[in-house]
């Protein structure tokens, strides 16, 4: 994976070893996919994407609106494509999550969906004498971690919330919340600071599923104790899941948070530590939806 980068320093001795070891560790690899092609440039690698029969590339190169990104193996999953990180390393470091989310951003300004996000890290259990396959641990799914941060990065470089909204939602399918008087709220607002999106924007609102209505309609559980609060309903649904414990636990409280960081009332690492625990409340808020959503799907088919 590589970065654009305006001010590119000279790496030292102990960078350049690091370098040619993960470039070794990268080449071996490619004997876990057999099937693989060599991107290495923009020019091959689209070449190879386009080419159906193509399952499996290594190196694949991309440049798109100034950024640069080099995927480690991109496989071919239908009509997407599964984005595989290969690290030097036996332990995860934040920093792969990272590498793998701007890899993922610059491939989705690129319009290449990705499916999947997987981490491939050194089997720690590995000896001399055992085979290829075996120098490696099994893939990690990292996608949610890794697609998020994507979307963080491309709201953080594009800078229009409006454009990359409507770029996430894409132009059809139904757009499932929980308690939509909110969401509803926000996309009415959004055309008066962008009215040359007024129409897509408005668009959205006819896609709109609200989960919680349809608890309210057709669905009842002993532990909702008659309240369908995300709060109350996904622990009823989903019992691994749960809201207790987070720094930020609740709608009002994320509100809070968010209009203080707004007013500049959190300086230095507290703004940064209330931006995470902000990331991590949308972050669970959006899952608890996805596997709400399973569940009563689940129920509905059994």
């Amino acid at each position: 994976m590589s970065h654009a980068n305006r001010h590119p320093i000279s790496p030292n001795d102990g960078d350049q070893f690091l370098m040619c070891e993960g470039i070794e560790v990268g080449k071996q690899a490619w004997n876990i996919f057999p099937e693989g092609d060599f991107g290495g440039s923009v020019g091959r690698t689209a070449e190879l994407m386009a080419d159906p029969n193509v399952l499996t590339i290594f190196e694949a190169a991309v440049l798109v609106d100034g950024y640069a990104a080099k995927a480690d193996v991109l496989r071919r999953q239908g009509g997407a494509w599964e984005l595989i990180e290969v690290k030097a390393s036996v332990n995860e470091h934040d920093e792969f999550t990272d590498d793998m989310a701007y890899t993922a951003m610059v491939l989705q300004r690129a319009v290449v969906a990705i499916s999947k996000a997987s981490l491939m890290l050194l089997n720690r259990h590995y000896r001399l004498g055992m085979t290829d396959a075996d120098l490696f641990a099994k893939l990690k799914d990292l996608t949610t971690d890794a697609l998020l941060r994507a979307s963080e990065l491309m709201v953080e470089w594009d800078g229009d919330l409006a454009e990359r909204l409507l770029h996430d939602l894409q132009s059809e399918g139904s757009i499932i919340v929980y308690h939509a008087a909110m969401e509803k709220n926000v996309i009415c607002d959004l055309p008066e600071r962008f009215p040359d999106l007024r129409e897509s924007l408005k668009a959205l609102l006819l896609r709109i599923v609200d989960l919680e209505r349809i608890i309210i309609d057709h669905f009842n559980h002993p532990d909702f104790k008659g309240r369908t609060s995300i709060k109350v309903v996904l622990p009823a649904l989903v019992p691994d899941m749960s809201y207790e414990g987070m720094e930020i636990g609740d709608g009002f409280a994320a509100v809070a948070a968010f209009a203080k960081l707004a007013r500049g009332e959190f300086e230095g690492d507290e703004a940064e530590r209330m931006k995470r625990d902000l990331l991590e409340y949308c972050k669970l808020d959006t899952e608890a939806m996805v596997r709400v959503h399973e569940r009563l799907l689940a129920m509905a088919e059994a």
